[in-house]
């Protein structure tokens, strides 16, 4: 299938692109939070509960309870549509990709939600391993047919981006793509002209959650966080926020920042075997094939940072 068609495909589906049930069943309202000399958040209230973040320990949305409403007092309110990329990562969106046509700046998100977030027709093997041949109700399901890979084995390896404060975007090949910090509300709401054209590009990409680890697999929370070695972060800055055209490119950027070959925490029981199925499809010649189609549509995949707000300018 050409990437035309694969896209053509995608833009038909009703979910694509737009709020999820859980946006139009639970969403109550966003705030902006922020701590002093920290970056901000924000924090999500729904009928069921709260859910927040903990920069920069962790980026994986947290369910919370609280005995009052400090964010109330202690942050800002801000519409649905101007959480960014957050909208997707509180599962209030659904994927969106970037017009790699297009000579103005916009925000890149990621569009494998890993963590404690897991579609429902992955929730047991047998399903998982049968062939899917409805349609697809999700952005990760339609890929998990479209590349032969399953949904499971997809969201295992977006709970390892997710467990260093990273995730797998679709950006397009050619451009700049940088973070921001999310110091103030302006830098965090503000379209991504006025960003580029106000602000400079995190330099410290620790204070958006790059190089601190809690290794919280499919759980909400901080877990046991904390940060890895300056050499270890060096390596994470270089393979981060660029355009990878090829699998072997993206095999390369993974090593760097997750280590997940040598990494006790990610080289041991079934978790082990489900990546392994990942490194396989990405030494596969379908997925040059893949990528090649990519490529040709004007796209490449990126790893970025879950925190802050991550902009491509062409």
């Amino acid at each position: 299938m050409s990437f035309e068609k694969w896209l053509a495909r995608l833009e038909s589906f009703p979910w694509w692109d737009a709020p999820t049930e859980w946006a139009r069943t639970a969403f109550t309202s966003a705030w902006f939070v922020k701590e002093p000399d920290a970056e901000g958040s924000f924090l999500v209230e729904t009928k069921y509960d709260t859910y927040d973040v903990f920069p920069p320990k962790s980026y994986s949305v947290n369910d919370s309870y609280y005995d009052e409403a400090w964010w109330e007092q202690e942050g800002q309110q801000v519409s649905i549509d101007a959480l960014g990329k957050w909208q997707f990562l509180y599962g209030l969106e659904e994927v969106s990709l970037p017009d790699a046509s297009s000579r103005v700046p916009q925000e890149v998100g990621v569009i494998l939600i890993g963590g404690w977030r897991r579609h429902v027709n992955a929730e047991d093997a047998e399903a998982d391993s049968q062939e899917i041949s409805s349609d697809p109700e999700t952005f990760r399901e339609y890929l998990s047919q479209t590349i032969g890979v399953s949904e499971r084995k997809l969201w295992v390896f977006a709970c390892l981006l997710d467990s260093y404060n990273l995730g797998f975007a679709i950006v397009p090949k050619y451009g700049q793509i940088h973070t921001y910090e999310m110091t103030d509300l302006e830098v965090a709401t503000a379209n991504p002209e006025t960003v580029i054209a106000s602000r400079l590009p995190s330099v410290n990409l620790r204070n958006s959650g790059v190089g601190i680890t809690s290794y919280s697999f499919s759980v909400s929370g901080t877990g046991n966080s904390h940060p890895v070695e300056d050499a270890w972060y060096e390596d994470m800055k270089l393979a981060i926020n660029r355009a990878l055209t090829s699998p072997q490119s993206l095999l390369a950027a993974l090593s760097q920042v997750t280590r997940w070959t040598s990494e006790s925490e990610w080289t041991s029981g079934g978790v082990e075997v489900e990546l392994q199925s990942i490194r396989d499809y990405l030494n596969s010649p379908e997925a040059s094939r893949h990528f090649g189609a990519l490529e040709s549509g004007g796209y490449a995949v990126a790893i970025i940072p879950l925190g802050g707000r991550t902009i491509w300018r062409p």
